[in-house]
């Protein structure tokens, strides 16, 4: 096991005994741990509060209850735990003593260098696993209050629904605008863009409205029944709402800066020409020409009609 695989834990690690401990730091640091020596039991949950992520090592309390009290504070105190608790003799009530207080592996003493180490190894193993478990869940979460919350859609949705929202307009004669925006000033990543999709939500008409990604760092906004005029002024809105403390809030950084590519068709009919691609190309190219121009910026236009 190599030290990137346990880069992010801490192994703490508390006996009395000198002699014992020595080893035991001994081969951790060997598997790759950053070691921190804690005689003292009660030193434990200090140590813990300084990591997010921690193996211990300690010399087991007795009594079911205490044992149980015992892990419970450890865990609270660090956000991932793996606590391995150390037998000074192997009792059958020692052992599911600790296993039912929430230990994760019991040694008993005196330590055996090999199973130690396979069993440190198989703590490992369990750790990484966790980490990534911590990792999936917290995207599946965002993913999920994305999708449910903010009605935030991906960009193959956007070139689908944006054929029906122009089939539509069509048929009724209605206005169809289109806003892109696109985040700049700011090297963004992942979980930035998404909260700024989600922010944008905030600020668009309720089951009307929706937003869809369009490229890495921006978004279209589609606004059925909406003219150019009512499109740019859509565009100077969401410019004003997005000011330092609205960013703050959003957990989004006071330098995001963003602009504007704005394209409307205004009520369409049966035989208008344009398609839902000129009326993409058409944002697209206000939007660079906003980009070129500096931050903040709105540019707004008919669409381009291809020659």
């Amino acid at each position: 096991m190599t030290e990137t695989n346990v880069d992010r834990w801490v192994a703490i690690v508390s006996d009395p005994d000198s002699q014992a401990s020595t080893a035991i730091e001994g081969l951790l640091a060997r598997l790759g741990f950053e070691v921190e020596p804690t005689p003292r039991l009660e030193d434990v949950t200090t140590a813990l509060r300084h990591h997010r992520r921690a193996l211990v090592l300690a010399v087991m309390p007795y009594g079911a209850e205490r044992i149980a009290e015992q892990c419970q504070e450890w865990r609270e105190a660090a956000q991932q735990c793996y606590v391995t608790l150390l037998l000074e003799q192997y009792r059958n009530q020692d052992v599911a003593a600790a296993f039912e207080g929430g230990a994760d592996d019991v040694i008993v003493k005196p330590v055996i260098p090999a199973e130690l180490h396979t069993r440190l190894t198989r703590a490992v193993q369990a750790m990484l696993l966790e980490d990534y478990r911590v990792r999936l869940n917290g995207e599946a979460i965002l993913l999920s209050e994305i999708s449910v919350r903010s009605r935030l859609h991906s960009r193959r949705y956007l070139q689908d629904q944006l054929g029906n929202e122009m089939d539509r307009a069509r048929r009724f004669a209605h206005a169809l605008a289109l806003i892109l925006v696109e985040v700049i000033g700011t090297r963004p990543d992942e979980r930035l863009l998404r909260n700024f999709g989600v922010l944008l939500n905030r600020y668009v008409r309720v089951h009307v409205d929706w937003v869809a990604r369009y490229t890495e760092r921006s978004f279209a906004l589609v606004l059925p029944e909406t003219t150019l005029l009512g499109a740019v002024r859509a565009a100077h809105r969401l410019r004003a709402v997005l000011s330092e403390s609205a960013l703050l809030a959003a957990g989004l950084p006071p330098e995001l800066h963003v602009s504007f590519g704005v394209s409307a068709l205004d009520e369409v009919s049966a035989t208008d020409l344009p398609g839902t691609k000129t009326l993409m190309d058409s944002a697209e190219a206000y939007l660079r020409e906003a980009v070129r121009g500096g931050p903040d910026r709105i540019i707004a236009g008919r669409p381009q009609l291809p020659h």
